[in-house]
């Protein structure tokens, strides 16, 4: 509105043009008031978060997905909101319009059914299926639905959850990729080797933590820093992880080091002035170009496997379940928050083994 359209709306008697946003105004102002009168001590922000809150979120499940998706961008959790926001694009081409109390058992059995009508896998499911019971607790705190109507839990909705065959290489085509050396050194088939291989080396870091690595995280004979995924999950017991440098990673390490004296990134792929939009960007790109020229190699060197960045960190896993490690070792290294993650983890590496150990020992008579 117009300045002078404002002051003729609060007219005792207004225009009639403008009559229908008179009442409006009159609507929001009693609203003011009766959140004023419930507020133990008046302050500027608890009055906008009372005043604002329905309009955020609403009762429209969907509204509560934007609202929940524009803070987690706000807060520059990238992935996360993305997540969300293909949850959310999922569920409304099975139902655009939903309510909470529309989410039943029988919605989602039936959502269920759907997607893997559409090919997806139970992993999918349970992929899109989590940002949705987290949006449902999130309305119970908020009283949008009452705790009798929760849909997920025993006997009621649980969420399936899928054990994939972690896809790690066997010794052989390992030794083929790690063994490999490219033409051009300094190129992109070096580069996707040598992260890879770094990768590996460090535990099976994964690429966003590679890339936001600092040159502080260095400190002696080892690499030590947070996961980001930890600190984007967890807000106690916060672990750091100790990584041992290996010579053949200090070798990489050199090879790739920004040579800025300026810049705090001990890779030259980020930096300072990047919006988290512009890191969540970069780390995608890095992870495209990682896994189109790992699998060139791979081709070359007669690997038939698809491999990705996080073949490296299953490949690090498979390689310390071979050697014994201890749970509790490899839980500190993979950077896991309890045993109990890191036993669902291994949990196809085992089965595996478990083969392995059955049909060399088992009819065995030398």
């Amino acid at each position: 509105m117009t300045k002078s359209d404002f002051a003729d709306a609060v007219k005792n008697v207004p225009p009639k043009r403008l009559q229908a946003i008179r009442i409006q105004l009159d609507h929001l102002e009693l609203k003011a008031k009766n959140i004023i009168s419930k507020l133990e001590t008046f302050s500027f922000r608890s009055f906008e978060e009372k005043f604002y809150e329905k309009q955020k979120a609403g009762k429209s499940v969907y509204d509560m997905f934007i609202q929940t998706i524009n803070g987690k961008m706000s807060e520059g959790k990238i992935s996360t909101a993305v997540n969300y926001r293909c949850s959310m694009n999922s569920l409304k081409s099975f139902a655009p319009s939903l309510s909470f109390i529309d989410i039943t058992p029988k919605f989602l059995k039936e959502y269920e059914k759907y997607l893997l009508g559409e090919g997806k896998s139970i992993s999918t499911v349970g992929i899109y299926l989590r940002p949705l019971r987290a949006i449902l607790n999130e309305a119970i705190g908020n009283k949008y639905l009452s705790r009798d109507n929760y849909p997920f839990g025993l006997r009621k909705y649980i969420i399936p959850e899928s054990r994939n065959i972690k896809k790690a290489l066997s010794k052989d085509d390992f030794k083929k990729i790690v063994e490999y050396e490219s033409l051009a050194p300094l190129g992109a088939e070096a580069r996707a080797r040598d992260f890879w291989l770094l990768s590996y080396l460090c535990q099976g870091m994964n690429p966003k933590d590679l890339l936001l690595l600092k040159k502080e995280n260095i400190e002696g004979d080892f690499i030590k820093f947070i996961r980001q995924k930890t600190k984007d999950t967890t807000r106690s017991c916060i672990s750091e992880i100790s990584v041992p440098l290996l010579p053949e990673a200090k070798e990489i390490l050199h090879r790739w080091k920004n040579r800025d004296e300026d810049s705090t990134f001990l890779f030259t792929f980020l930096n300072e002035e990047m919006t988290p939009v512009e890191v969540y960007n970069k780390v995608q790109q890095f992870v495209k170009m990682t896994n189109k020229y790992i699998n060139i190699i791979a081709q070359k060197v007669g690997v038939s496997k698809k491999i990705t960045c996080y073949t490296a960190r299953f490949q690090f896993t498979k390689t310390m379940i071979d050697a014994d490690v201890s749970l509790e070792y490899l839980r500190q290294s993979l950077g896991h928050q309890n045993v109990a993650t890191t036993q669902r983890y291994i949990g196809s590496f085992e089965n595996s083994k478990k083969y392995d150990i059955a049909s060399r020992h088992l009819l065995n008579f030398n």
